[in-house]
């Protein structure tokens, strides 16, 4: 009697999240299109859906979610774990009047720019202690009662002047107060007790810049980062009660 086997092969693990709470985003209403053509990767539960002996060719990746900005990710391996080859979608929330979420908008035009990102600096916990070079591990100090997961690897620690902040990714969660990052932040721009924030992402589109974050606190201060092929520039925003953004520092000397 012979005896079959059939081999699987993870090609591909998608993890969806919503990128103004760090939640998986859970919902039935997901297709997914391999350069141009529908797909059916399997769910797993938790925003998770897996290609299983698809080959690992580099592909353009479209997500299109029910309440979320559609997106188009290119996929290439060679930037991938070859183990567990994992692209993590950060999705933005469509307008309220679409998505049924209140959200605010922070959003322009600018030609040159090719990233947008945020961080919420006042609903943080967890705090800078210190880096190490050898390992690439830095350890932390958390106010929180759970202990930390870091799902969402793409955290920022805020710079001395407090007026940035400097983009880490989390590799590996070593203990309860300690992971190791992929590259070593600059040394300089590290202060003790600094506060870590989980990074929110926008996108861009021809020039068009959008993101939002949750309404609900309108007096929470964002760092909003733009990006821009040979730099970065940062400002701070707060809501204003109508939902609108108001420049921190343009604000402060009006009413001086």
């Amino acid at each position: 009697m012979s005896i079959s086997v059939i081999r699987a092969r993870l090609d591909l693990l998608v993890s969806l999240l919503d990128t103004t709470t760090g939640q998986p985003v859970n919902t039935l209403d997901v297709r997914i299109y391999r350069n141009g053509e529908p797909t059916r990767p399997a769910s797993r539960g938790g925003g998770n859906y897996v290609f299983i002996n698809t080959d690992r060719e580099d592909f353009l990746m479209r997500v299109v979610v029910r309440g979320y900005e559609s997106c188009d990710v290119p996929v290439k391996y060679a930037e991938l774990d070859e183990r567990v080859p994992q692209c993590l979608l950060f999705l933005m929330p469509s307008e309220s009047k679409k998505s049924g979420i209140p959200v605010m908008d922070y959003s322009g035009e600018d030609p040159t720019i090719t990233a947008i990102e945020a961080i919420n600096i006042d609903t943080t916990n967890i705090s800078f202690a210190s880096f190490t070079k050898r390992d690439n591990s830095m350890d932390f100090f958390s106010q929180a009662r759970t202990s930390l997961t870091f799902d969402n690897q793409y955290y920022a620690i805020l710079k001395p002047d407090r007026k940035g902040y400097v983009k880490v990714r989390i590799q590996e969660v070593l203990s309860a107060q300690k992971v190791r990052l992929y590259d070593a932040p600059p040394p300089e721009e590290l202060e003790k007790n600094a506060p870590i924030a989980r990074i929110i992402f926008g996108q861009v589109k021809d020039g068009q810049y959008t993101i939002r974050v949750r309404a609900g606190r309108p007096n929470d201060r964002y760092i909003i980062c733009k990006r821009y092929d040979d730099h970065e520039e940062f400002e701070m925003i707060v809501f204003g009660d109508d939902g609108k953004p108001v420049n921190v520092q343009d604000s402060a000397e009006e009413s001086e």
